[in-house]
């Protein structure tokens, strides 16, 4: 699915944004795909370019912002905002319902049997997934 679009300041590059956690450029007179910038671990879902058009910046999921160079195609910077739920165990916490849970589980909690050593984190950030009776 498509997020997001950006036009460079020239309009002659098209930054499209997707839920396949890549950012593609695009030659707008042709149509044809410059390049995929890959490395995001989930959708990316904005973009824009600075005023000179040789960096783009993109926001995802996690709510990371990124810096991308568009001359070496390389990653600049990734800014990281603080996730308040990460490292938090609801493994005894009642009255949740499974969505909750989930939702719980996306934003960065775990799982954790005290009778036992393994857990699950988030699993939508391929994170380990152990089997234990939770």
């Amino acid at each position: 699915m498509l997020w997001a679009i950006a036009f460079s300041p020239d309009g002659k590059i098209l930054a499209s944004t997707s839920s396949d956690n890549t950012i593609k450029l695009w030659e707008v007179a042709s149509g044809n795909c410059l390049t995929t910038f890959k490395g995001h671990d989930t959708w990316v879902m904005c973009a824009v370019f600075n005023p000179e058009g040789n960096m783009l910046a993109v926001g995802d999921g996690y709510a990371a912002i990124t810096i991308w160079d568009i001359d070496t195609e390389q990653r600049i910077k990734t800014f990281n905002v603080e996730q308040i739920y990460e490292q938090m165990n609801i493994y005894a916490v009642t009255g949740l319902t499974t969505p909750q849970k989930s939702a719980l589980l996306t934003l960065g909690c775990f799982l954790l049997n005290p009778s036992c050593s393994s857990y699950c984190t988030n699993f939508t950030e391929k994170r380990t997934i152990n089997t234990c009776d939770i």
